[in-house]
């Protein structure tokens, strides 16, 4: 049987005061894969991300999640279908604490009416019990208990990078992007970072494109690869097909393959 897609990207180019910026990339992402998404830098990676979140609109091109056409969505109403996205920096609320940042992430799930929700009562109280139980079961999830009523601002950079997944996860995305969510991490905070996405994938089952310039975890952790250079797609396909592609190799090291010594 035949794998179900969740993202199909089809011609997609974003061109931004004449600059092209991604130049005709198709592919697709299918359920509960790892799919990674490489490149060096400036390579339009996050600009892709960009592109399927609703921040930037393509050129061209055509951006599907199941049967349901993306193109023209705002960022909200991409979430509210099932879309949700990490950044390269965390992007916090950094005077609130992890709890309430991770709250925010429930808002596009809160049902209660508007005049209700000045009133501290009946199904207003419901739905926030409703949504803090979930939080707390990311923040179980997430291993984030000591910090739970810590604000942002005083967390470590990579403890804030954690939150920001963990905001992701409240919104009860069926496919997460995940924007370099290693950076600025030291390789402790990388290998637990590591075992939570194992864990999204395996116990979730969010499908999830994940862009990372750490080769070693890419090389561990995913199904597939994607590769782009100066906006264009180089290689597709499984880990070690792609990790050995001379297109690659010469893309990151800057010479060619059989040249190495």
């Amino acid at each position: 049987m035949d794998k179900a897609i969740d993202l199909t990207l089809d011609g997609i180019s974003l061109n931004i005061s004449g600059l092209e910026i991604l130049n005709f990339i198709s592919m697709r992402a299918y359920k509960g894969e790892l799919l990674a998404l490489i490149g060096p830098n400036g390579a339009g990676k996050t600009s892709l991300l960009n592109c399927i979140s609703g921040i930037y609109h393509a050129t061209r091109g055509q951006i599907r999640f199941k049967d349901r056409e993306l193109s023209g969505l705002k960022p909200h109403e991409i979430a509210q279908v099932g879309i949700a996205r990490t950044f390269q920096h965390a992007e916090l609320f950094r005077h609130m604490t992890v709890l309430d940042n991770l709250l925010v992430g429930r808002h596009i799930k809160m049902n209660a009416a508007l005049l209700s929700n000045g009133f501290f009562w009946g199904k207003t109280i419901e739905e926030e019990v409703a949504h803090r139980e979930l939080v707390e079961e990311i923040i179980d999830f997430l291993e984030l208990e000591k910090y739970r009523k810590s604000n942002a601002l005083g967390l470590p950079y990579g403890i804030q990078k954690i939150v920001g997944l963990g905001r992701a996860l409240a919104m009860e995305p069926q496919v997460l992007l995940l924007d370099e969510p290693s950076a600025g991490m030291n390789r402790q905070e990388k290998e637990d970072l590591a075992r939570f996405i194992l864990r999204i994938r395996y116990e979730i089952g969010i499908t999830m494109i994940w862009v990372e310039h750490d080769m070693q975890l890419v090389g561990d952790l995913a199904d597939r690869i994607v590769v782009l250079n100066f906006g264009n797609k180089i290689s597709e396909g499984k880990t070690d097909e792609v990790l050995n592609d001379p297109q690659v190799i010469e893309a990151y090291l800057g010479i060619k393959a059989s040249a190495k010594g």
